[in-house]
């Protein structure tokens, strides 16, 4: 890079980080903080959870608050180890969250900046694309999934080095760099946590090396011609290629291309490997409901939101009048407010494409249409027969998600249209057409204002009917985009007249583009509220305080919200502290500890809203909740009340009144009501019959498989097989830790443990110590303790009048109380099980008096161990086995990024210390300066 271009790059970079530093001044200096959607459901809880453990100094492995027990760790999105994230651990949620997306926003900036100058299509067409990928309504919007837009951004730096390791004639150590600059962006892509995108990134750029292998690519391969060379290149080979003698010359680029791409996934290996592990017991393991899938579909009004600044107003409010009538999802705020490029990025992007000697502006074309295409989801056939062909792709939920591909092509297209301004080479054809399109839009936009009645009454084909006043405000909207897209017409057509420099109406036009963009996003900017949003009580968590003193102690039993989405506001409900609109909804979902935001006031809740849920909990829960009072009539709510046995919950919560129209109360008989609060809508109940979060049973039977749970949680109500639930503990003999594994240890008790299972000895267990035959005597002791020999389907019953003797003589105290450590002493007067109402889950060990036992699943999803008769010491560790291998993998790669990245600095440290004492760079240094 000359110093010439390098001061280029540092002056849009500049103003780029201006704009956005306006557009985010409110959250970074002002105080003020996001609240709507996801930032309450989601984004904050989580974060809270993620920053509050790196401040005391551990790894947030695991999330107590959700589903009775969650593993953050497999949790992509907000990810424990995208760096970015650490932001949280020091700044409140909505600062650090604008700086996140300011950083990458300036990210997607240098990522398009770089991609198209290496292409030798000059200042003005780099800075149009990097302008364009910084701000368009994609990135600009999505604060509410910052992960979204950070998935996206470092793809584009991935982009440009993928292209860059191609370049013909490119010395070793310089290849080295950008294999180093590749892998770190394609692992910050996944970092990000968003595989929705990452995977279609991951598959543009591998898509991109194979067309290079292919020479389908001329373009990207002559990238490392200067600046100078491309604009002395015969005109009609543009975009040919500099150095290629052939495919085989192709190959050794192509093999680090992929080398590279390989590096940045085995970089992200410590999160792809628990990811995977959660993903085979995720709702999505077997693919999604297509239904679920297409939720959110780009549909007409999404994609006329990349042409139109919002015509309708901002949508994300209850105040809207036209959301129901335009959301791809009814009843739901739209999930992207707006993915805009505006008018003049769109004239340009036609201009592009209609480059003939752009040799590869079908192949953009193609990328474009088949992005769009998957964008629109169920709105289009395609989708709907890929994902019915391949229902594992149904992870990559939610179609509109992938626009910002869209956008990209659309970025790359208008960048060349750039390029031929500033080269003079518009053709009179193209203005024409450019010019034509614009007033075919004006005069639909026109008709649509002044007959906005008569077009209400002929748009037939829409899902919903179009009032005139919807026709009239998208015809003012397309009337100024028209307008705009004119202007830029007449700008190219009235160039000569107007005394203006080719070069210079380019950059004129890039600065119009940012107009066009960042305006409309200050309109719409995501709404804030005052500083404190986050730090407001919960009307029902103070009441349960109240109700329940010891709500919060370790041992107390959990809180299950029973709710139905859209919640249903209060009539007149009046929030408790001052707000705006749109405000009160959040803040009422507060008041009712609506998942996850019961994180906020550190309760135990048995459910949760997304995150790493498993298939199994979640079918049963919702089973259990539709067959109830809460969702029918005259219902027993004996299934209810034994999924809350078997999950140590003890209150639960309704809403008085909600979108179906009154709740009817629970049945008495499982559940008794404790406190009704009219302004709030809420009840509590207190579940009759249920169990602390820790509790030891001599009565169990064993069974094969959790579907006999499920069979008692859903026997009918005078079913013996039900009833069992409340007398005894259900375990699974063939779900069990396995205690000779090895995994990697993050407690404090590691060497303890290993000195008990090599010496055999232990303190309290009855082992004796010794050497020799003794030793090896103690050794099978330790191996079998906690290990007894049960028989399928054996039953342990104890008489009712023993069974209340042995609970009343046992004593169970906790301890620590860590989300991936918890020890726990228990003095049981006979054998039985231990039970932790924590979810059973991969990664979790039990440890018994120092030593490993096999921990077994029981009452279908929570942790158990057995017991012999006296006193014990108990701990469960999180330990995930692919956290370890994730571990190992991402530091293999870390050590061949390092070389890579050795070789590559060698030249230049020498070149440095050669400046250092000569005062002078080296000619071929001076030279590429300029």
């Amino acid at each position: 890079m000359t110093r010439k271009l390098f001061s280029s790059f540092w002056t849009w970079f500049c103003l780029t980080a201006v704009l956005l530093g306006v557009y985010y001044s409110p959250l970074l200096f002002c105080g003020r903080e996001y609240y709507a959607s996801d930032h309450t459901f989601y984004f904050e809880p989580f974060t809270r959870v993620i920053a509050e453990a790196y401040r005391k100094g551990h790894l947030p492995l695991w999330n107590p608050y959700c589903y009775a027990g969650m593993p953050q760790l497999a949790n992509p999105s907000p990810g424990i180890f995208y760096v970015p994230n650490f932001l949280f651990v020091w700044l409140p949620y909505s600062q650090a969250l604008a700086l996140i997306m300011l950083v990458q926003q300036l990210a997607a900036f240098v990522g398009g900046f770089l991609l198209i100058e290496s292409l030798g299509w000059g200042v003005a067409a780099a800075a149009f694309c990097g302008l364009l990928m910084a701000l368009n309504g994609y990135m600009m919007s999505l604060s509410a999934n910052y992960s979204l837009p950070g998935s996206a951004c470092w793809a584009m730096i991935a982009m440009y080095a993928l292209l860059a390791i191609a370049r013909p004639g490119l010395s070793r150590a310089a290849r080295c760099g950008f294999v180093v600059l590749c892998a770190l962006s394609v692992h910050w892509t996944i970092m990000a946590g968003r595989p929705e995108v990452f995977v279609a990134m991951l598959a543009l750029l591998g898509t991109t090396a194979v067309f290079l292998l292919l020479g389908w690519l001329k373009p990207f391969s002559k990238l490392a011609a200067p600046v100078e060379e491309v604009a002395g290149a015969d005109a009609d080979n543009s975009a040919g290629v500099v150095g290629d003698t052939g495919w085989r010359s192709r190959i050794a680029p192509f093999v680090w291309q992929i080398g590279a791409m390989v590096l940045g996934i085995l970089l992200s290996a410590i999160i792809l490997l628990p990811v995977y592990e959660w993903s085979k017991l995720s709702p999505r393991a077997n693919g999604l409901a297509l239904e679920h899938v297409f939720n959110w579909s780009s549909n007409w009004y999404d994609l006329l939101c990349m042409l139109c600044p919002q015509p309708l107003g901002d949508l994300q409010q209850p105040t809207s009048h036209f959301m129901k009538l335009v959301a791809s999802r009814p009843s739901h705020y739209p999930f992207l407010p707006s993915a805009l490029i505006g008018p003049v990025a769109v004239s340009f992007a036609l201009l592009g494409l209609g480059d003939k000697t752009f040799k590869e502006r079908f192949l953009v074309f193609g990328g474009f249409c088949i992005s769009l295409v998957l964008a629109i989801g169920k709105f289009g056939p395609v989708s709907s027969l890929l994902l019915k062909a391949v229902p594992f792709l149904s992870v990559l939920r939610y179609p509109c998600k992938l626009l910002i591909v869209v956008i990209f092509f659309a970025a790359v297209a208008g960048s060349r249209g750039v390029f031929i301004l500033g080269e003079d080479g518009v053709r009179n054809w193209q203005k024409r057409s450019l010019t034509a399109f614009w007033l075919v839009l004006l005069a639909v936009a026109a008709t649509f204002v002044l007959a906005s009645r008569f077009v209400a009454a002929h748009l037939t084909n829409f899902p919903k009917a179009l009032p005139p006043a919807l026709v009239h405000d998208l015809g003012i909207s397309l009337l100024v985009t028209s307008c705009i897209g004119l202007v830029v017409c007449a700008a190219i057509i009235f160039k000569d007249s107007l005394k203006i420099s080719a070069q210079h109406l380019a950059l004129l036009m890039v600065l119009l583009l940012g107009a066009s963009i960042f305006v409309p996003a200050m309109k719409y900017a995501p709404k804030t509220v005052a500083t404190g949003y986050f730090a407001k009580k919960s009307g029902l968590h103070e009441r349960l305080k109240e109700i329940e003193p010891r709500i919060h102690d370790p041992i107390a039993s959990r809180f299950m919200p029973l709710y139905f989405d859209p919640l249903k506001v209060a009539s007149g409900y009046v929030p408790r502290y001052p707000n705006q609109v749109g405000e009160p909804f959040m803040q009422y979902t507060r008041e009712l500890c609506l998942p996850n935001t019961a994180i906020d006031q550190k309760l135990r809740v048995g459910f949760g809203y997304e995150s790493s849920e498993n298939q199994d909990y979640r079918s049963l829960f919702l089973k259990t909740l539709h067959t109830s009072n809460v969702d029918k009539k005259n219902m027993s709510d004996c299934e209810l009340a034994r999924f809350c046995l078997i999950t140590g919950t003890r209150f639960v919560s309704t809403q008085i009144v909600n979108t179906k129209g009154p709740v009817n109360l629970l049945n008495s008989s499982g559940f008794r009501l404790v406190h009704q609060d009219i302004p709030l809508n809420y009840r509590i109940y207190e579940v009759l019959v249920s169990r602390p979060r820790a509790f030891f049973s001599t009565n169990y039977r064993t069974i094969a498989k959790q579907d006999e749970v499920v069979k008692a949680v859903m026997a009918p109500v005078d079913d013996a097989v039900g009833a069992e639930l409340a007398k005894n503990v259900l375990v699974e003999l063939d779900v069990k830790t396995d205690i000779s594994t090895d995994p990697l240890n993050f407690g404090d008790n590691a060497d303890s443990r290993a000195r008990a299972i090599m010496d055999g000895a232990g303190a309290g267990v009855g082992v004796g110590a010794g050497s020799g035959a003794g030793a090896g005597a103690g050794a099978a002791a330790a191996a079998s303790m906690g290990a007894p020999k049960f028989a399928k389907d054996a039953v342990e019953n104890v008489p009712e009048d023993k069974m209340a003797e042995a609970g009343a003589k046992t004593t169970v105290a906790f301890l620590r109380d860590e989300p991936e450590h918890l020890s726990l002493s228990a003095n049981v007067p006979e054998a039985g099980f231990f039970v932790l109402n924590d979810r059973f889950y991969p990664g979790w060990h039990a440890v018994v008096d120092t030593r490993p036992v096999p921990m077994y699943r029981a009452n279908g999803f929570m942790r158990a161990v057995y017991l012999e008769k006296g006193a014990h010491l108990i701990d469960f560790n999180y330990e995930p086995e692919s956290l370890r291998n994730g571990f190992y993998l991402s530091l293999l790669a870390t050590f061949i990024l390092l070389a890579c990245a050795l070789v590559w600095l060698r030249q230049s440290a020498w070149n440095l210390v050669q400046y250092l004492s000569t005062g002078k760079w080296p000619q071929e240094v001076s030279d590429h300066l300029g």
